[in-house]
């Protein structure tokens, strides 16, 4: 019996040492809440921080770019979007080469919150990377790199997961979706 659970405890551990999701799903979780709290006088929510990133290096990007840039469903990107226009904190303009888009802007309000923003994000950084030596960070950072570069090839090669996220972003036809059906 004692053997048994020692086996079963083993597993599990190998398990929970392989899983990578977890940690990042920890980290992930907890960087959002941290810097929700190092933004909350601005009621700023922690989603929102790489949308300040990109509108604020990127006077003018578009949604579309966002969703590319951030690999974020079109959709979450427009919500939080218009949450940040109706904030103050972004400025929608028409585009003028294409009538039909918007292009973003930083507000004044925008650019006073993004200095407090890059100050969170780098004491975020130095709580990640406490107790690292300079090499540990490039190094972690090289895998974090890799790891990330290796499962989106894996998504952008499987066509059935890239027809699963088409069909979350609304881009493919009711006809494509039932050919797909039909060849499972």
């Amino acid at each position: 019996m004692v053997v048994k659970t020692t086996v079963a405890l083993t597993t599990n551990l190998e398990v929970a040492m392989n899983d990578f999701g977890k940690e990042f799903s920890i980290i992930h979780r907890y960087s959002r809440v941290y810097m929700s709290k190092m933004l909350m006088e601005y009621n700023i929510p922690g989603r929102a921080v790489p949308y300040f990133m990109e509108i604020c290096a990127y006077p003018g990007i578009s949604q579309e770019q966002i969703a590319k840039n951030l690999r974020i469903d079109k959709g979450a990107v427009a919500r939080t979007v218009k949450a940040m226009v109706d904030a103050g904190v972004v400025e929608r303009r028409q585009n003028p080469e294409d009538k039909r888009g918007y292009q973003l802007y930083p507000t004044d309000k925008m650019k006073k919150i993004n200095m407090k923003n890059e100050e969170a994000r780098e004491k975020l950084n130095k709580v990640l990377t406490e107790g690292m030596s300079e090499g540990e960070i490039q190094i972690c950072r090289m895998l974090l790199q890799k790891m990330a570069e290796n499962l989106i090839n894996a998504v952008s090669g499987d066509t059935e997961l890239r027809a699963h996220e088409a069909m979350i972003e609304g881009k493919i036809s009711k006809d494509i979706r039932r050919k797909l059906r039909e060849e499972r």
